[in-house]
């Protein structure tokens, strides 16, 4: 579930490099062809997502854990734990693009 936006922040990561040194060689400008593997990770991102939706029920099912340390939780608070634990996810790219901002 993890591998595609792994993946495709990894190639976001290595164009962003490639095209920052391309800049400061001025060989880069809009439209080049260095902008196709950015292009790439943006669909990356976005087949991700479309694997996700499809996958949703697998991923949202609960599961019957042996190793649950309350015994006596119903499935209903297990999902609501791991649908908040998921939203801390969503913070960390805010935290990454404020600190190259600065």
């Amino acid at each position: 579930m993890y591998a595609n936006p792994l993946g495709g922040a990894t190639l976001y990561l290595l164009t962003s490099l490639v095209i920052n040194v391309a800049i400061a060689g001025g060989r880069y400008y809009t439209g080049s062809l260095y902008d196709l593997p950015l292009l790439s990770h943006f669909l990356w991102l976005a087949l991700a997502g479309v694997i996700a939706y499809q996958n949703r029920s697998k991923s949202d099912a609960p599961s019957e854990n042996a190793y649950d340390s309350d015994p006596d939780s119903t499935s209903e608070e297990n999902v609501l734990a791991g649908s908040l634990g998921d939203g801390g996810g969503d913070f960390a790219p805010c935290v990454c693009y404020l600190h190259a901002a600065v």
